[in-house]
């Protein structure tokens, strides 16, 4: 009798594409934002009656995708966030989304924490952005009340995308709009973050391909420039679902000493 073959399988991480993830946050209050999600940094973000809310101002202070990626497919993709400002005092800050986050190692973890791409969104000006294109004048205070803020990605001719940039608020008759018509698609491929920053963004210029190396936004914590974040959605045929990233990098126990008591947070 013969011993039947033994077969090897390499089984690699499931992913699908996706129509729209998930993103739904609990209706509840506590330190973790979610499973889905991984904030930047961990201590400064907390959910509060479902809004995860940026608890200290400072640089960079973001909310990474663990859960979805934006592929190299050349398709359409769409990022919401609404934005609710809780402490609007900042000279050069934003708030928006980063777009193409990829770190040094190939792996997600990585690239949600330490990982760099280009930022969109609204400046502390109320000028809007994609990238180092801003616009000419303020087209909406961001500090002013919550809005609604939706970056659209579709592809055009040469290898580039049209990105859409636009805002609704309640009281307005139209929404704002801003256009960049020309960015290389070799800047989208990564992860996204709905991002709070008192620190200006870098200037990427996303009509060029992206070099190998990619600044990051200063993350020192300082300023007045906290928001609520909430309706997070990313959706479209570029995005890849990975329903498997969920909790990412393990989470970890702060340890600190207060008047002789160990406290676990």
């Amino acid at each position: 009798m013969k011993t039947p073959p033994i077969i090897f399988a390499i089984i690699a991480p499931f992913s699908v594409i996706a129509a729209e993830i998930p993103l739904e946050t609990a209706h509840e209050s506590r330190p973790w934002i979610g499973p889905q999600y991984w904030a930047n940094p961990m201590e400064d973000w907390q959910l509060v009656d479902g809004v995860a809310r940026n608890t200290h101002s400072g640089g960079d202070r973001n909310i990474a995708v663990l859960t979805a990626e934006i592929s190299a497919r050349h398709e359409a993709f769409v990022v919401v966030c609404d934005f609710d400002p809780q402490q609007g005092d900042s000279r050069e800050g934003f708030v928006g989304f980063q777009l193409g986050l990829t770190g040094d190692f190939g792996d997600y973890r990585d690239s949600a924490i330490y990982g760099s791409g280009f930022a969109s969104g609204v400046s502390a000006d109320g000028r809007f952005f994609i990238g180092a294109l801003r616009s000419d004048e303020p087209l909406l205070d961001p500090a002013a009340g919550p809005f609604q803020l939706s970056l659209a990605a579709n592809p055009a001719a040469g290898g580039r995308y049209e990105v859409t940039l636009s805002a609704t608020r309640d009281g307005l008759d139209d929404p704002v709009v801003f256009v960049n018509e020309g960015v290389d698609a070799s800047w989208f491929p990564g992860l996204v973050a709905f991002t709070v920053s008192n620190a200006p963004p870098q200037q990427t210029l996303v009509r060029q391909p992206r070099p190998a190396q990619v600044a990051r936004i200063a993350q020192q914590r300082g300023g007045g420039w906290r928001f609520g974040l909430s309706g997070m959605r990313i959706s479209g045929a570029k995005i890849d679902h990975h329903a498997d990233r969920a909790y990412g990098p393990i989470l970890w126990t702060q340890h600190s000493l207060q008047n002789g008591r160990l406290i676990l947070t």
